[in-house]
C-alpha cells in the first residue's frame, strides 16, 4: 500500500501521466554512520536529480526518513532502467593526466614495475605517479602504445589491466568544465566534446603545451582521460589545447550521452549503492 501511494504522490507531484513502473533504493556508500551524516543529502539529491533527468523528466528522486534515495522511473521500460542505473552509479569525476613513458619517465617506470603498491611519492614525500586501472572493455585500445608502463593487478578477487600516469602541476579535473555535448571525431565515431572554463583553459594549455609530440623522432605523449578512477582513453598529444577538446573512444552514442549528461550535471557528493529495487504500485 505505501508504495502504491508514493506512486500515485509522484504521478500527481509531476503532473506526468505516465505510472511509476519500478522504484530503486540507494544509500550513501559511506564506511560508517558518522561518515554518512557529513554527506549534504539536499546537495546529493539534486545532482542525482539533475543527472537522471537531463533535458527529459524520466524519473522523481527523494530522500527517505531514514536517509536512503528513492528513485521512481516512469513507465517500465528495462533500456530506460539500466541507463538510470548507470548513470547513478558513477561519480562523475573526470581527470586528464599523462601516461608514463620510457622516454621521460624511465627511471619511476623502472621503480614502480619493481615495487608493491598503486602510489609512488618523491624523496620530499610528493606523489609522483600512480597505477591507474583501465576500464573493462577497453584494454586493446592500449596495446598499440609500447613505451608506456602497463601491469596486471588483482583486487578484490579479480584481475584488472592497469596503467602508470604521472602526477603534474596543472592537475586539470572536471571542476573546471562548463559544458559537454554529443559529436563525432575526425573517424567519424562518436565524442564527447567539452569545453572548459578560462582557468581550465589555461591549465589544460600548460599540461598539453608541456607535451608535444617530438616529430623529427615520430615520438608522441598520451593523454590519458580518467573517468570515475578509471583510464577510458588516451590520445596522442598532438598540439596545443586550450578551452575545448574531444574524448573519445569506440563508444556508442548512447555512451555519450550518457557521459554528456553525467558532466553537464557535475560529479556527485557522494558515492551511492543500490540496496533494493521493487515494481511502482506494488508491495515493497
Amino acid at each position: 500500500m505505501r508504495s502504491f501511494l508514493m506512486s500515485a504522490a509522484l504521478l500527481l507531484a509531476t503532473g506526468c501521466h505516465e505510472p511509476v513502473g519500478n522504484i530503486l533504493v540507494y544509500e550513501v556508500d559511506a564506511e560508517s554512520p558518522a561518515d554518512r551524516e557529513k554527506v549534504n543529502m539536499s546537495a546529493l539529491i539534486k545532482a542525482i536529480d539533475r543527472r537522471v533527468n537531463g533535458g527529459a523528466r524520466r524519473c522523481e528522486v527523494r530522500t527517505l526518513e531514514n536517509g536512503q534515495i528513492e528513485i521512481g522511473i516512469f513507465g517500465s521500460n528495462p533500456v530506460t532502467m539500466q541507463r538510470i542505473e548507470n548513470l547513478v552509479g558513477c561519480l562523475g569525476t573526470l581527470e586528464f593526466r599523462i601516461l608514463a613513458n620510457q622516454r621521460d619517465h624511465k627511471s619511476l617506470i623502472d621503480r614502480a614495475l619493481k615495487e608493491d603498491g598503486s602510489c609512488f611519492k618523491d624523496d620530499d614525500g610528493n606523489l609522483c605517479a600512480w597505477w591507474v586501472p583501465v576500464t573493462v572493455g577497453r584494454e586493446e585500445s592500449f596495446t598499440a602504445y609500447s613505451e608506456i608502463a602497463t601491469r596486471t593487478h588483482e583486487s578484490q578477487g579479480r584481475k584488472r589491466t592497469e596503467i602508470l600516469v604521472v602526477k603534474d602541476p596543472f592537475d586539470v579535473t572536471g571542476a573546471y568544465l562548463t559544458r559537454a555535448v554529443p559529436d563525432v571525431d575526425q573517424r567519424g565515431r562518436p565524442c564527447v566534446r567539452f569545453f572548459l572554463n578560462a582557468a581550465g583553459g589555461s591549465r589544460f594549455s600548460g599540461l598539453t603545451g608541456n607535451n608535444l609530440p617530438d616529430e623529427v623522432q615520430n615520438f608522441s605523449r598520451k593523454l590519458g582521460i580518467i573517468l570515475d578512477g578509471c583510464l577510458q582513453s588516451a590520445p596522442a598529444i598532438q598540439s596545443t589545447i586550450s578551452q575545448q577538446g574531444e574524448i573519445t573512444g569506440d563508444f556508442t552514442m548512447q555512451e555519450v550521452q550518457d557521459f554528456v549528461d553525467v558532466f553537464n550535471a557535475g560529479s556527485l557528493p557522494a558515492r551511492v549503492k543500490k540496496v533494493g529495487e521493487r515494481k511502482g504500485g506494488g508491495s515493497p
